[in-house]
């Protein structure tokens, strides 16, 4: 078994290639073989299908690192682990199948199956602290032990030091999600979806499902005043998606300036009819916001987050 696994390596890391620099939707997965999303050679698989072999899974992962390797994604690529809140538990997150190198970039870790990091649990597949939950960011981790196969999640207060259960010695993060103990009455994650295969990912917010994603209700402020976005940003995160519109329809300009001024000038949106979706650049989780001078209707300025951009 060992000889045939070992003289059909060249199939599976050609196929293994072809999926890194293809960068496919749902990330690097063994499944992808079995599920027929890639052809037999010309000329059939001559030692059997890869995935049927014994120790698969293993060299699978190691092939898989070694071509990370040698397309200079070493110290921190991540492919697929795309992840979201399961919508129907509120306090779990869903880690889906991939691989990514370690923080310390000594070893590849493989999710071969879909893994979910619970807040309900302590420990892998849970969290790291036998603590009451509390507000704020919380920071999943794929977790593995020296023996490659044992891996799983983790959920963390910490953004690059979680406290690993006995016998785990790798991590890398994966992605950010708020808790929200005591909004909305269910003590829940904000719902998000990530997307995306690489370090930056899209991570967008499900309005329907999400009711709390206004950061401003009401507004009429015609002299600069702060937005707090950080419930909805996380703090290492400086680019993000807002969506301005102005309920009485009073057709005034919307002024938003980033904390830190990082581009030149301000963002004008015209309200009234049109509603306006604006990516800015902004430090601090916030930025400010005021309206110009208006003779007519006092507006009426909602801003919602829509998404941000995480690198992990």
């Amino acid at each position: 078994m060992v000889n045939k696994l070992n003289n059909s390596d060249s199939f599976v890391a050609s196929l293994i290639y072809n999926q890194f620099v293809s960068n496919l939707e749902g990330g690097i997965s063994s499944s992808n073989f079995s599920a027929g999303k890639f052809d037999a050679p010309e000329g059939g698989w001559p030692f059997g299908p890869p995935w049927e072999h014994e120790q698969f899974e293993i060299v699978f992962k190691n092939l898989s690192a070694a071509f990370a390797q040698s397309m200079g994604f070493q110290n921190n690529f991540i492919n697929g682990m795309v992840c979201h809140v399961e919508y129907f538990s509120h306090r779990s997150v869903q880690v889906q199948p991939g691989v990514c190198r370690s923080s310390n970039a000594e070893v590849s870790i493989y999710f071969g199956t879909p893994k979910v990091a619970s807040l309900d649990e302590i420990g892998p597949n849970g969290r790291d602290h036998d603590v009451i939950p509390s507000t704020g960011w919380y920071y999943v981790f794929a977790i593995s032990q020296e023996n490659p196969v044992n891996v799983a999640t983790l959920l963390s207060k910490s953004f690059d030091s979680p406290s690993l259960p006995a016998g785990y010695k790798y991590f890398r993060r994966v992605c950010s999600v708020y808790f929200d103990f005591a909004g909305w009455g269910l003590n829940h994650f904000v719902k998000f979806k990530q997307y995306g295969n690489g370090n930056y990912r899209e991570v967008r917010y499900d309005e329907e499902r999400e009711p709390i994603l206004e950061v401003l209700t009401d507004g009429s402020d015609t002299s600069p005043t702060p937005v707090d976005c950080s419930r909805l940003v996380p703090p290492h995160s400086s680019r993000f998606k807002i969506q301005v519109y102005d309920m009485v329809l009073s057709n005034v300009d919307v002024v938003i300036t980033p904390n830190d001024y990082s581009y030149a000038g301000l963002y004008r949106i015209g309200c009234g009819l049109n509603i306006g979706d604006l990516e800015i650049k902004s430090s601090g989780q916030g930025f400010e916001y005021n309206v110009n001078a208006f003779t007519g209707p006092t507006p009426s300025v909602y801003i919602q987050v829509l998404e941000y951009i995480d690198e992990v």
